[in-house]
């Protein structure tokens, strides 16, 4: 389906921007074409308050150690959402939050100031220095939110981790960036109850020297281990601080380039990187992308269908929304095909506005609408965003008229972890959608569609996607590993300065970019990056299997199928012997990686295809495994 200009007319009507009109849009884009540095100093000057100006916007004198805003010192929560408290909107709801059980927490603007105070408060007490590390080990909570911002506002660095990743995976990451404190939670609701201590407690003796204290949220009252040396629980910590003292703390000021945040997700190496993201040009970009491409509103609500750990939720749901002074809705569980009628209840009763979700929790609601006849009302919704998978024609179309009611924009939003936000994204009535495309650069994101040494290419010509200027939201770096750094992202195309990006595309004639997979072995699963190299050496344990490739395709209703070729070191002719050892291989998977990751085929043949050089050729395998569907 294409729009026609009557049809976008109707998704502007109902959008009803706030800010940014066509003028000011291209005027905006005009300047970064023409002066890059003058449009970055612009902006900077807009959506962050300096308590010491800047020297320079942009030194890149130490390529690829690009350093932005230097000499400049901000206080990252006060440009957050310490601005509005002497506001009218220091009453006004900064997040709702649902749990699993129906449990209801609503934190003011003021509320959020007050707790994030004294937790920072207490965090110092117990030792917490700015650099420091906190390990964040939590379901999607109010406190995961306050841990966040109070990490942000003493200078200790976040590293907020899913709590569905097993206790393998946790253990590397922890060995990787050495926390001094790590903050979990007694459990979920989720599935029941789903324990989340207990595996900090089943690595603890290979990391209690590096570590000084467990703080642990109570969230079930489920009875768990508690060593009185190490774990504190969470709420007796709060409160032993008086909000008077936590209130009148001094002030600590943050520099452009400290170190706001890791985030562990899948990169090209086996063993676990963090990435590292700095505070200013990440802050910045995400506060003007924010109101460039949501554009908030009084009355929105906006709620981001990620698990809080993604980039997207600690971009957009949490540091975004809370600087734009929306409303950001937090749900404590998962919406699947299965609770696919929580969606409705929620975007009904809290009147949700904005949505920004992965394609495959709309494949869900949309198979449960068209299987189980599950719907409801959506006229609140006046955006709906997606990212981590390009949303197929039928699974688009039934956004559009189902969720969207005909009148809502559906837009595909562009970026990875290692950007911090969106780079490429189309922009309610600025920029229009394009079915299976993520549309255009932002003012601000310089991209390309380059060949393999770097050349650009001409439109409806595959090749590697790259960012061509320096951008002040991308990594600085990868924990413990600068080299690697250089190496993966950098130095890819010699005497070019191109960052590369790991993303395969092509751009049509008018200029819009279509996204065609991966180049390597980085796959998305509901928001979460997994490197497939890291499922091939968890099978090759079995002593089985003798080789394996693993695979991610798509199907046009059942999204991205994770598959694995094995290829067994003997001949096994039983039909239960197999399958019981599809259930060993499975089962590994989920205690090894994470019991979220969905293996849904495994497939046994005789060989793998390989190149003369003995690479696997993954492509044909896709090939084949679509070929069997």
């Amino acid at each position: 389906m294409d729009f026609s200009k009557e049809d976008l007319e109707i998704l502007c009507r109902k959008f009803k921007r706030v800010s940014f009109t066509p003028n000011e849009f291209e005027e905006l884009n005009t300047l970064f074409q023409n002066d890059y540095i003058s449009f970055f100093d612009k902006i900077a000057k807009k959506y962050i308050e300096w308590n010491k100006d800047y020297w320079k916007v942009v030194d890149d004198s130490e390529y690829p150690d690009v350093k932005w805003f230097t000499k400049g010192r901000l206080d990252v929560c006060y440009n957050i959402y310490e601005k509005f408290l002497d506001t009218d909107k220091k009453n006004k709801a900064a997040f709702i939050w649902e749990g699993i059980d129906g449990q209801e927490k609503i934190y003011t603007y003021q509320t959020l100031f007050s707790e994030v105070s004294r937790l920072a408060f207490a965090l110092k007490k117990i030792g917490v220095k700015r650099g420091d590390r906190v390990f964040l080990f939590l379901p999607n909570l109010p406190e995961t939110v306050v841990a966040i911002l109070a990490c942000a506002k003493i200078g200790a660095v976040h590293v907020v981790y899913s709590y569905k990743f097993s206790s393998d995976a946790l253990f590397d990451r922890i060995l990787n960036c050495k926390p001094k404190i790590i903050i979990t939670a007694d459990g979920s609701f989720e599935e029941g109850y789903y324990k989340v201590k207990s595996k900090i407690d089943a690595i603890m003796p290979k990391i209690e020297k590096m570590i000084d204290y467990v703080i642990v949220v109570k969230r079930t009252n489920r009875k768990i281990k508690m060593n009185p040396f190490k774990d504190i629980w969470y709420h007796e910590l709060v409160d032993s601080v008086q909000y008077a003292e936590a209130v009148v703390d001094k002030k600590l000021f943050s520099e452009s380039e400290d170190n706001l945040f890791l985030l562990y997700t899948a990169t090209n190496q086996i063993i676990p990187k963090g990435m590292v993201h700095t505070t200013a040009g990440y802050l910045l970009w995400v506060f003007y992308t924010t109101n460039l491409i949501f554009d908030f509103s009084e009355t929105d609500t906006f709620w981001s269908i990620f698990d809080l750990p993604s980039i997207i939720s600690i971009s957009y749901g949490i540091y975004g929304a809370l600087s734009s002074g929306g409303t950001t809705f937090i749900y404590e569980g998962v919406i699947d095909y299965e609770d696919a009628q929580k969606f409705y209840e929620i975007v009904q009763r809290y009147k949700i506005t904005k949505i920004y979700s992965h394609p495959n929790t709309l494949r869900n609601l949309m198979n449960a609408e068209l299987k189980k006849k599950v719907s409801g009302d959506t006229k609140s919704i006046r955006l709906i965003a997606t990212s981590g998978e390009t949303p197929s024609k039928i699974l688009f179309k039934w956004a559009y008229e189902v969720l969207g009611n005909k009148v809502t924009p559906i837009i595909d939003i562009w970026f990875q972890s290692e950007t911090g936000g969106a780079l490429v994204s189309s922009i309610p009535c600025l920029v229009p959608p394009k079915i299976e495309s993520i549309a255009k650069p932002l003012p601000g994101a310089d991209v390309c569609i380059v060949d393999t040494i770097g050349n650009p290419l001409p439109n409806d010509n595959m090749g590697n996607l790259v960012i061509r200027k320096f951008h002040p939201a991308l990594i600085r770096g990868l924990w413990d590993d600068h080299d690697t750094f250089k190496n993966q992202y950098w130095r890819r195309y010699k005497e070019k300065r191109y960052f590369f990006t790991g993303d395969s595309a092509y751009v049509d004639k008018n200029n819009y970019i279509f996204l065609k997979g991966r180049v390597d072995n980085i796959i998305n699963i509901q928001g979460k990056r997994l490197n497939l190299l890291e499922i091939e050496a968890v099978i090759l344990k079995n002593k089985k299997i003798e080789e394996v490739a693993v695979i991610s395709y798509n199907h046009p209703r059942k999204g991205s199928i994770l598959s694995a070729f094995c290829v067994l070191t003997h001949f096994i002719s039983s039909d239960w012997e197999l399958s019981d050892l599809e259930n060993e291989i499975k089962e590994k998977v989920n205690n090894d990686v994470g019991d979220w990751v969905n293996l849904q085929e495994i497939r046994f043949t005789q060989m793998l295809p390989k190149s003369p050089s003995g690479k696997v050729l993954k492509n044909l395998l896709k090939e084949i495994a679509i070929g069997m569907e």
